[in-house]
């Protein structure tokens, strides 16, 4: 995970943090802190030259007092070897990582982060809630996604694991409550949606659902609307919680998508008090998904005379993408 700030948006933060010093204990306060501390944590690529960076380097030595924001997340950046240079130019720029934090002095940054399933704030952000509202604890599901609604992140991507995804009893009703959790995830991407599902077929007592059945709730899946579709069949996965991974979240549903009362839980990744909880949210995320990508690599597409994997087309679900040795 990495963060993209473009060097004319600065100013648009040092308005923010100007406006908030009056009183440090002002909501607007906390969540500037909360940005401070997402830039200060993970890699920081920003437009600067050669030349500023020596400049940027040179100031390090000796006693440092920080004149601005900018100085102060620049200089920690090189001081902490996270630090790159890239070209931006604003919304105009060629986005590669879309799963990537981004900072643009521009005021379309909303309306690209809904039509790209990235977090991108720009010139309309207030100082408001950083995604507090994505950090779900405890949130109790009973017969539809009502209630999660308001807490759904920005992306593009999602992985599941949930061994008894497609079981019985209820597998129409389970399927039709998850085709409704994938539309309300993608919402209006203009980039193909990316969907890995890991289940089981059977275990050691019986069977959890047929290959007739598989077929045909990947069709059922493979008609939602710009989506991208892999379905993996493993009888051994090595663990019992259901999963729900997304560009910027980690979380689980007890008994996800049945009709029946259960917990829906959500980390929204990038927001927490101190960089150092970042990291260790950061390192988890990635280990679980480096983790679950040589997993799913291992499974061919067939043992025996039985299929194990479905695709809607050929492609690697960008979840894994940053976490791949080119």
């Amino acid at each position: 995970m990495e963060c993209y700030i473009s060097q004319d948006y600065f100013p648009k933060l040092e308005e923010l943090l100007t406006s908030a010093k009056d009183d440090i204990l002002t909501e607007r306060a906390t969540n500037l802190n909360v940005l401070f501390q997402l830039l200060s944590a993970l890699p920081l690529n920003i437009d600067l030259k050669d030349l500023d960076i020596k400049k940027f380097a040179k100031s390090l030595v000796g006693n440092k007092t920080y004149t601005s924001f900018k100085d102060r997340i620049i200089i920690n950046a090189i001081k902490n070897q996270k630090l790159k240079t890239c070209h931006l130019e604003g919304l105009e720029t060629k986005i590669n990582n879309l799963s990537a934090f981004y900072f643009f002095n521009s005021d379309d940054a909303s309306e690209f982060s809904i039509t790209k399933g990235i977090v991108c704030k720009g010139l309309d952000y207030k100082g408001n809630s950083f995604y507090d509202d994505c950090t779900v604890a405890d949130l109790p599901i009973n017969k539809g996604w009502e209630l999660v609604k308001d807490t759904i992140p920005p992306t593009n991507a999602m992985l599941i694991v949930d061994q008894y995804l497609f079981s019985i009893p209820n597998q129409e009703r389970k399927l039709q409550n998850l085709i409704e959790f994938i539309e309300l995830y993608k919402g209006k991407l203009e980039i193909p949606f990316h969907l890995s599902i890991l289940f089981s077929a059977t275990n050691r007592y019986n069977e959890l659902c047929s290959p007739l059945y598989i077929q045909q709730a990947f069709q059922k899946l493979s008609e939602i609307p710009n989506t991208k579709i892999q379905l993996f069949i493993h009888n051994y996965i090595p663990r019992h919680d259901r999963l729900i991974f997304t560009n910027y979240t980690s979380g689980n549903i007890g008994i996800p998508f049945d009709d029946r009362e259960t917990r829906f839980t959500q980390n929204f990744l990038g927001r927490e008090n101190s960089s150092a909880k970042i990291l260790r949210n950061y390192r988890n995320y990635e280990n679980d998904l480096i983790f679950w990508y040589t997993f799913l690599n291992n499974i061919p597409y067939n043992i025996g005379n039985v299929q194990t994997k479905w695709e809607s087309s050929k492609f690697t679900n960008r979840l894994f993408e940053p976490f791949l040795v080119s």
